[in-house]
């Protein structure tokens, strides 16, 4: 299998949940730099790097495209953070089948490049859920309908069940179904971190452990969102 480079801005915050999770995954890769990109030189590129570049659009693309109208000046709270993730859950799934076959088979391979020349019509989509998203919750009056707007959210086209079990030894950790997940580095604060990502994976469950780890405001939420 021939050696693919993947490209990235250097800007982006997903280069180190690239790096991450091709450790995790125990592929061989070299990362170099140049003025304007972070390249990953991926020695065996299989169908693992191709979920991976699905996986960092849908996370970190589709939350920069929700996060510019919903949070301009770059502040959240908690209750808010939980809503994000909310909507970052609605046709992830489908999102990410359908970016993966956009992937080119070339040698090189831009993320921004095909986020911006590839994916006009994902691109489009996750600026009108923006635009709703912040027509709905715009129309919220106490945290209470802030929280069953937030329910609501994670109700659109979510017919599977699945249990989020999140843990904190030191750094937090979420399975989904038994399967690690990685934590993206979304917001400045590891909690909301967690958050978003929960949420974003449509949980019909959530079990905490050692909930004495977590800040008041973390369990709080967990609560008022059922667990």
């Amino acid at each position: 299998m021939r050696e693919k480079i993947v490209g990235i801005n250097k800007d982006s915050k997903a280069i180190d949940y690239i790096c991450d999770c091709l450790a995790e995954r125990e592929i061989k890769y070299a990362k170099e730099c140049d003025d304007n990109q972070v390249l990953f030189v991926i020695k065996e590129f299989d169908e693992d790097i191709s979920s991976l570049i699905s996986e960092v659009i849908v996370l970190y693309y589709k939350f920069n495209e929700i996060s510019k109208l919903l949070m301009p000046d770059g502040s959240c709270s908690y209750p808010y953070c939980a809503y994000i993730g909310s909507i970052l859950s609605i046709d992830a799934e489908l999102e990410r089948k359908q970016i993966i076959n956009m992937i080119p088979n070339d040698n090189f391979i831009n993320i921004d490049g095909i986020y911006n020349f590839c994916l006009t019509e994902i691109r489009e989509s996750w600026q009108s859920l923006a635009i709703l998203c912040e027509k709905l919750i715009s129309q919220c009056k106490t945290e209470k309908d802030m929280y069953s707007l937030t329910s609501f959210m994670l109700g659109v086209e979510n017919e599977s069940e699945s249990t989020v079990t999140v843990d904190k030894k030191g750094k937090i950790t979420i399975k989904k179904n038994g399967e690690k997940i990685k934590l993206p580095r979304l917001f400045s604060d590891p909690e909301m971190d967690a958050i978003a990502t929960i949420l974003a994976n449509s949980p019909t469950e959530i079990i905490i452990l050692k909930k004495e780890e977590f800040s008041n405001e973390f369990m709080t939420l967990m609560h008022k969102i059922g667990v």
